[in-house]
Formats: C-alpha cells, structure tokens, sequence
C-alpha cells in the first residue's frame, strides 16, 4: 500500500521572500498538483524504489509552492515554483524527490556519484544529475511516454552536462 504522503504548503513569508504573488494561482496549482500526486504519485515513487532498491525515509514530506522562484525546484526545503504547466511542476517535485532519496541513502548513492566523478571527470552536481535524468528517463518513459522525456531534455539548458554525459555512458545500473 502506498503511504508517501505530500503536504503542500503555501506560505505568505517563504513567498514573500520572492516578490509579489497571487494566493489564488497557488491554491489552483496546488489542487492540481494534489490530484496528480493521488493518480500518478504512488506509480513513479514504486518505480524509483524499484529502481534503485532504495526506500525513502519519511511518509510525509512537506513541499512548499512558490510562485516567483529563480529555479523549478529545490530539494531542502522541499520547494516548487508554480508556473501553471501541473506536469512539468509534478516532474520537477519527482526531479527533487530524487535529491531527497540520494541524501536519505547516502552511503549507496555517494559511490556511484563519485565513480561517475573519476571516469569521467564531471563536478558533483553534474554526477548527481547524471543519476537523477537516468531514473527519471526510465521512469517517465514507463509511466507517460518516452516523447515527454525528450521535451524534457530539449529545454533543459541548465543541466545539459548531465544529459550529454548520459546520452554518452548510456542507462545505469545501480545493484
């Protein structure tokens, strides 16, 4: 039975921090990702414990939604920028679940970041992304299709480091 359970948080001060926001484009963004996380949560959260044999922590992770946030995503404090595209934000929540799992697992995943470091010489950031778009390609291409992932790729400028070494090693295995 699935039990992980995401609180999402609107915070006035934590959004605030940010600029101006509307409440109510946050609470719309909010019940809809609450519904995508009820249809589609338990599929990728199985397939990436599957994945890497690895188990997250906690049943309930507090996630908050910001409106006007430099990045997508960051992964402490659980954070999200709404930006009215539900599974490009729910894509990003498992992007940064992903980070949640690596530190919760630490002593399995830092190996694997650091073989990736040595053979071929990347910073830690890349090596961690090169993991992440590993798990997220298999799992996105199994539960939607293989095409969302490539549109991924396509506008993600920021980790393309990470996508060229993948495209360059090929799939991972992590047991």
């Amino acid at each position: 039975m699935f039990n992980m359970e995401i609180n999402f948080i609107i915070s006035r001060p934590y959004n605030g921090l940010f600029g101006d926001f509307d409440r109510s484009v946050i609470e719309k963004e909010k019940d809809s990702l609450l519904e995508l996380w009820s249809k589609d949560g338990e599929k990728f959260i199985s397939f990436i414990e599957k994945e890497t044999t690895k188990k997250f922590k906690k049943n309930v992770y507090d996630c908050y939604l910001v409106q006007n946030f430099l990045r997508k995503g960051i992964s402490a404090p659980l954070t999200i920028k709404v930006f009215g595209k539900i599974k490009g934000e729910f894509i990003t929540l498992i992007h940064e679940l992903l980070h949640v799992l690596f530190v919760e697992n630490r002593d399995f995943f830092t190996p694997i970041f650091k073989d990736l470091i040595i053979k071929h010489n990347v910073n830690k950031i890349t090596a961690f992304h090169v993991v992440i778009y590993d798990i997220l390609h298999k799992a996105i291409s199994s539960i939607y299709d293989k095409e969302l992932f490539f549109k991924i790729k396509e506008k993600e400028q920021f980790y393309s480091d990470a996508f060229n070494l993948l495209d360059k090693i090929g799939e991972l295995k992590y047991f």
